[in-house]
């Protein structure tokens, strides 16, 4: 009985341990996202899907609130997709995708940056000035072809 015990609690500790290592075991990455997207240099808007409150990002990323119903002028938007888990599955999380050669979320925007986490994807837009956005023409564009929440950081 001592030694069943004995490994039981080995196999316990070896499982917590990979699993604490393995990327596709964690929930959503926000600090990772945080890093990424970096401190807002000009006014952008967030597209986040799924459609997340503002709660994780937020917390990360103080100032983020929600784009007004009537939009906003913004230089730069971020496509985010971030991982969520399914509770009850053992597969890994799936990460919402950009379309291939998908077109701006408005015209004066151009791509400079497309990256690929294990747990996010982010498209991030820029205009040379500030361009008029629309919530309803932003929450369309959410990856994935999910529902979308747009958030709003201003520039620092």
């Amino acid at each position: 009985m001592p030694l069943a015990l004995a490994g039981l609690l080995v196999l316990s500790v070896v499982v917590v341990l990979s699993t604490s290592w393995e990327p596709k075991y964690h929930r959503e990455d926000w600090r990772g996202v945080a890093r990424a997207l970096g401190p807002p240099r000009v006014g952008r808007a967030i597209v986040m899907t799924p459609a997340y409150s503002q709660v994780p990002l937020a917390a990360y990323m103080p100032g983020t609130r929600e784009m007004p119903p009537t939009g906003a002028r913004m230089r730069e938007v971020v496509l985010l997709g971030v991982a969520r888990d399914d509770p009850g599955s053992l597969a890994p999380p799936s990460v919402p995708r950009a379309a291939p050669r998908s077109p701006a979320p408005a015209a004066g925007l151009r791509p400079v940056e497309i990256r690929r986490e294990a747990l996010f994807t982010l498209v991030r837009y820029r205009a040379a000035h500030p361009v008029r956005l629309a919530v309803d023409a932003l929450e369309a564009k959410g990856l994935g072809g999910t529902e979308a929440r747009v958030m709003v950081q201003p520039r620092r």
